[in-house]
């Protein structure tokens, strides 16, 4: 059985006296015909929409509960939330050339049907596709689900900058 996981990395400032500055989400799941774990990291909405935009650094070859393991051993500001029994889809169709939110097109599509919904995770079925391929590899999706945890909205000029603010993000709690 494969596992989605919902997950938050705690930010403190200080040495002595610590204060919470906020958190960060993580969504991790495998895709079951590979075996390939995802780290998506939510970004905020898209446009006044209940559409949320997914920053990944792409597929891993170890299934979701290796990264999950792996990622709490690093640091104790981890926190695993949720673990959801899941399935996730990879659909790929290298005909589509252009991407249109409105008609849900993208030659990258992952479908996600957990079991049952959780506290965080508030959808059955988490639809993405790729909105942006970025050239160092990473990507930015779009999910149509139900999350709890509140997120900005991100108009269109600002997605490129907010998916570097991210991965930097990224790159330094993974290193962290």
């Amino acid at each position: 059985m494969d596992f989605t996981y919902y997950l938050i990395y705690k930010k403190y400032k200080g040495i002595w006296t610590r204060k919470h500055l906020g958190n960060n989400s993580f969504i991790v799941t495998t895709i079951s015909n590979s075996q390939e774990g995802i780290v998506f990291v939510p970004m905020g909405y898209y446009q006044d929409s209940s559409n949320v935009l997914l920053w990944t650094k792409g597929l891993y070859s170890v299934p979701s509960q290796e990264i999950v393991d792996t990622t709490m051993n690093e640091s104790r500001f981890y926190q695993l939330l949720e673990k959801i029994p899941s399935k996730a889809i990879k659909r790929v169709d290298s005909s589509i050339k252009e991407i249109s939110i409105d008609k849900w097109i993208s030659p990258l599509k992952i479908d996600i049907v957990l079991q049952h919904s959780g506290e965080y995770l508030q959808s059955t079925i988490i639809k993405t596709m790729l909105y942006k391929h970025e050239p160092e590899g990473n990507m930015i999706f779009i999910a149509k689900m139900d999350f709890k945890p509140e997120l900005d909205d991100i108009e269109e000029p600002a997605v490129k900058m907010t998916a570097y603010k991210t991965k930097a993000l990224y790159n330094s709690i993974m290193r962290s």
